[in-house]
């Protein structure tokens, strides 16, 4: 029966149900409008009345046999239907598994080439779907070019932590409390570490018991090491730096950044009169120019096996960490450092570990991430560093090996039980020295690295080092006639020996020019992406299935 036939029987079929409804419901209400005339009804209408009950009856019956003949033809027909979908699947082998003509032979081979082609769709996809969840990345870079870049913030910091002129009693002190005295020349570099490491500790304490006592004074001043600042072809001076306290430098002083107190110079306070600068041309002529003074060797340079200054380049965002971003610039050299930018920027979890800003819920991941977000509030931190969640497990386990703080983690301020109880006898310094060769050698080092994830997002500042000799004989000559260094020559070395002013030998031993600028206004972005997004694996899974069917 072909489905227009189908149709109209169907529609016949309700046609004639409806009617008959009718039909029945007209006939009840006729009797309910019939009032009985008197108790005596007669037998022939009662007759009538069962006659026509089971009419009805009747053609209910008949209604039904029509419905089960109408549903079992139904069902025939879905069934053609079934076959001659069957007939042209997508699926080519079902043709010959259903079709009654083709052999039981052919249709155990159909059957068999089917079930390889599902087992290999299944393989197929099972793969797709295990590739999707090692969630691999796309890596892009690309060059961008800014005519107006931004210029980074630049710490300066004198590898001298302390003025030996001034520090002179501290540090025979320190000497002589500690039974410490220079050895023969083999081991003169661990003497040299150790008195180092005495003299910080010694004015770090003196700091933490002394609220009076002024650090400051302890290291060089600005107005002390600053002979000469240019930024694109302007004159700068101490008003443009800001002031800082480093544990292994002393006092550090940055450029083109907010953080930190206001220069100060002896007793002077310096308010910053600039926002932050930018340079418009690659080259050293446009970028930053210092000419700098070290210190005179013989009374403020004790204690130190290099001469020479300490330059982080980092961004305004991030706090700089000079013991491991810096590096050494030498006196007696023009150093020039190009500076190449570039961004970075990592996909998160799941893709990778880093972390993309420390929330509450990042924090979970690990006690150390806790401790760390907990310092960002506190502290007042922009983001978070890595460096900064380093060195917080390394201070951990310094107190656990000696049971101290080091005086140079105490910025973390970590409220641990020994947080108030720090290293400060030759005991406790040479213990913090054996623990970190031992936290260097053992796997506890790489526990820290997996506790302290690496930025989403970072800006890396690549630097291009070269150098010359600085200055030349006939330069010395005016740099002997200026007048600040010509007060700080007299002042600390031996006034026969200068009668004529600082000797060029001097002069290029404690001197030196640093040149700070972009190299490029081109700057390069790393952007990573997922290699197999959600939609890509849906469509490889249709396909496959397309491929295999």
């Amino acid at each position: 029966m072909s489905v227009k036939k189908e149709n109209n029987f169907y529609q016949n079929l309700q046609l004639y149900r409806r009617l008959n409804r009718l039909l029945l419901i007209t006939k009840r209400r006729r009797r309910q409008e019939i009032v009985p005339a008197a108790v005596e009804c007669s037998t022939a209408t009662m007759n009538k009345e069962e006659e026509e009950e089971e009419e009805d009856k009747r053609n209910e019956l008949r209604s039904e046999k029509t419905m089960t003949t109408f549903r079992m033809r139904a069902w025939q027909a879905f069934k053609e239907q079934l076959k001659s979908i069957a007939k042209h699947p997508a699926v080519h082998g079902v043709v010959s598994i259903v079709d009654r003509d083709v052999a039981a032979s052919f249709k155990a081979m159909w059957l068999l080439f089917i079930l390889i082609s599902w087992s290999m769709s299944f393989y197929v996809i099972s793969n797709l779907i295990l590739a999707y969840t090692r969630y691999p990345v796309k890596s892009t870079f690309r060059i961008a070019h800014e005519p107006k870049r931004l210029f980074p913030a630049v710490s300066i910091c004198n590898l001298c932590p302390y003025d030996g002129a001034y520090s002179y009693s501290d540090i025979e002190s320190v000497a002589n409390e500690n039974n410490v005295s220079a050895p023969l020349s083999s081991s003169l570099y661990s003497y040299v570490e150790l008195m180092d490491a005495l003299l910080k500790t010694r004015f770090e304490a003196t700091k933490q018991s002394m609220p009076s006592f002024d650090i400051y004074t302890q290291s060089f001043y600005l107005s002390q090491m600053l002979v000469g600042c240019e930024f694109n072809g302007l004159k700068c001076n101490e008003s443009d730096f800001y002031w800082y306290h480093d544990y292994n430098f002393g006092n550090c002083f940055r450029f083109n950044g907010r953080d930190g107190e206001q220069t100060r110079s002896d007793n002077s306070v310096y308010i910053p009169s600039s926002s932050l600068r930018s340079q418009v041309k690659p080259g050293w002529e446009s970028g930053l120019r210092l000419e700098l003074y070290s210190g005179a060797q013989p009374t403020q340079q004790q204690y130190l096996y290099k001469v020479g200054f300490r330059v982080i380049v980092h961004n305004q965002s991030v706090r700089p960490f000079p013991d491991e971003d810096g590096i050494d610039v030498p006196a007696g050299k023009e150093t020039n450092i190009g500076i190449a930018r570039s961004f970075v920027s990592r996909l998160p979890r799941p893709y990778s570990n880093c972390i993309t800003e420390l929330d509450e819920s990042e924090a979970e991941r690990s006690d150390m991430l806790r401790i760390v977000r907990d310092k960002i509030i506190s502290q007042q931190l922009y983001t978070y560093q890595q460096n900064y969640c380093l060195k917080v497990c390394y201070s951990l386990y310094y107190t656990r090996k000696c049971a101290c703080t080091s005086f140079s983690l105490a910025f973390l301020d970590l409220n641990t039980s020994s947080s108030n109880n720090y290293c400060r006898s030759l005991q406790d310094v040479e213990c913090l020295e054996r623990a970190e060769v031992e936290l260097l050698n053992s796997g506890d080092i790489e526990q820290c690295y997996a506790a302290c994830p690496v930025e989403c997002t970072k800006v890396n500042y690549e630097l291009e080092k070269s150098w010359s000799s600085y200055p030349s004989e006939w330069y010395a000559k005016g740099v002997r006639e200026n007048a600040t260094l010509f007060n700080y020559y007299n002042i600390f070395y031996d006034q026969t020996y200068l009668y004529d002013g600082p000797t060029y030998e001097i002069i290029k031993s404690t001197t030196s020019v640093i040149n700070i600028f972009y190299k490029t206004m081109r700057y390069s972005v790393l952007t990573e992406t997922p290699l197999i997004p959600l939609q890509s694996l849906i469509s490889n899974i249709g396909s496959c299935l397309a491929l295999f069917a």
